[in-house]
């Protein structure tokens, strides 16, 4: 009966992880953001931009140096949205990583690129993981000066 009920439950459940876990990973160029996707984005709408003195392709390089510099491996790289997530480390008392940093750019003019930072918690391990806009954000800063 046992066997039974656990088949009935964690199978699904477990097929439904899977596919909810393959469905956020890897570079999907085929649904990549507009410039209006972005500015209409919860994470972005209604909140000040960071203004780069910098043409786009130059603040693409510097937001993908800088998620690798808070340890984040770039899941997607588009022509206006990177993100990446922190991998998951297990402490004594309670994990940390796991959070997924998005940095979203759009071009202003020629020279000037808008960028908005923004770092989704994760369920599991929420206590020790951290928000990284700031630190993101300083080290594009310092990149392309």
């Amino acid at each position: 009966k046992h066997s039974a009920l656990l088949r009935i439950l964690i199978i699904p459940a477990a097929a439904m992880a899977f596919a909810a876990g393959c469905a956020s990973t890897g570079d999907h160029r085929g649904n990549a953001m507009t410039k209006e996707a972005v500015l209409n984005a919860n994470d972005v709408k209604g909140k000040p931009p960071t203004t780069f003195s910098r043409p786009l392709p130059q603040v693409q390089h510097a937001a993908v140096r800088a998620l690798t510099g808070v340890g984040c491996r770039v899941e997607k790289k588009e022509s206006y949205f990177i993100s990446g997530s922190r991998p998951h480390k297990v402490g004594l008392l309670l994990g940390s990583g796991g959070e997924t940093v998005k940095v979203f750019m759009v071009p202003q003019s020629g020279k000037l690129t808008n960028v908005w930072v923004d770092t989704d918690l994760s369920f599991v391990g929420i206590a020790g993981q951290q928000g990284w806009n700031e630190q993101v954000l300083a080290e594009m800063t310092n990149l392309l000066k």
